[in-house]
């Protein structure tokens, strides 16, 4: 049980509090202060500048979306427990929940959910410049064995499952060169496989517009199914983005940009 405090005791309470935002202030750094002082200074043309500045602001284009100059690698299903995939094809309560999460992803990329996406030229960027952008189909076909269309357990059941991979959108970017992703696995005995045929990512999905003006937009995938050999049962896989120069896969600071790593289990 506490007691309510009178009002002397939160007039302390404020003076302590009041104290340690002092101390907490005076132990910053001057050139915190000054870049504070210039970011919260008007620009040397007058506040007029401020509207000027504002009248060129896109609502559908980040302001600061240069800072993210290469997509991350990201894979469908999310693995629950720090990506690692676990199937045990005896128990299908194991693995239902990443079947639902797949179908769910898919979904917006059946046939019937992409009446307003038009055929586009492969190879080639598909840049617009009315306000109201066009999407490109991207037909579940182009999955094969890992679509759905044919096998609703994608895999699972037999215990040779599909994992869908993704690059993260980012606003007006243009691949350069051939970009593809290519999956390597560190065990012997496991056989990978990736559809389109080399994980191939066309360029005419590029450039996104971003999410109001390009409405339809559905970006390109890739399906890697792992198969396992007799006797075999872990699979450690790492994916990365290829073929593309500005596309970057290595760096130290962010493990996801252009690559991902995860591991399959199996279990009979």
């Amino acid at each position: 049980f506490l007691s309510k405090p009178f009002p002397s005791e939160y007039l302390r309470i404020f003076r302590i509090s009041k104290m340690w935002i002092h101390h907490l202030l005076l132990a910053l750094p001057s050139p915190f202060w000054s870049d504070l002082a210039g970011f919260s200074s008007p620009p040397a043309h007058g506040l007029e500048g401020y509207w000027d500045e504002c009248q060129t602001l896109s609502d559908e284009t980040p302001k600061y979306q240069d800072l993210i100059a290469s997509p991350g690698l990201s894979i469908i299903p999310k693995p629950m427990n720090a990506l690692e995939i676990f199937v045990n094809i005896s128990e299908k309560t194991s693995y239902e929940h990443y079947v639902t999460a797949l179908g769910h992803f898919l979904k917006k990329y059946e046939d019937s959910m992409q009446e307003k996406n038009i055929e586009c030229e492969s190879g080639i960027f598909f840049e617009q410049k009315s306000r109201s952008k066009l999407a490109c189909k991207f037909s579940l076909k182009i999955l094969q064995v890992c679509s759905g269309l044919n096998d609703s357990s994608y895999g699972f059941d037999e215990g040779s499952p599909c994992v869908i991979l993704k690059m993260n959108r980012i606003i007006g970017l243009k691949p350069e060169g051939n970009p593809s992703i290519q999956c390597h696995v560190k065990e012997e005995r496991v056989n990978l496989v990736t559809f389109p045929d080399a994980g191939k990512i066309d360029l005419m999905y590029f450039p996104y517009y971003g999410k109001k003006a390009h409405k339809n937009y559905l970006q390109p995938l890739v399906a890697l199914k792992v198969n396992f050999q007799p006797g075999s049962e872990e699979a450690s896989i790492e994916c990365k983005v290829e073929g593309s120069p500005n596309l970057k896969n290595q760096d130290e600071r962010d493990k996801f940009l252009g690559r991902i790593a995860f591991k399959v289990t199996l279990a009979h």
